[in-house]
């Protein structure tokens, strides 16, 4: 990205508003649950299933 931003300086101003502004950090996910006490979703877990 730095030879880039070397031909092109302007292009600098959205990442940096972007980090200004919060928009590189994620919210937290909230109600994280576990897989505990059934076979199959220890079994999905294992090979990278997703469970809806």
């Amino acid at each position: 990205m730095l030879p880039y931003l070397l031909r092109r300086p302007a292009a600098i101003g959205t990442p940096l508003h972007l980090s200004r502004k919060g928009g590189f950090t994620a919210p937290p996910v909230p109600g994280v649950r576990t897989f505990t006490g059934s076979p199959r979703a220890a079994a999905d877990q294992a090979r990278g299933v997703g469970l809806h």
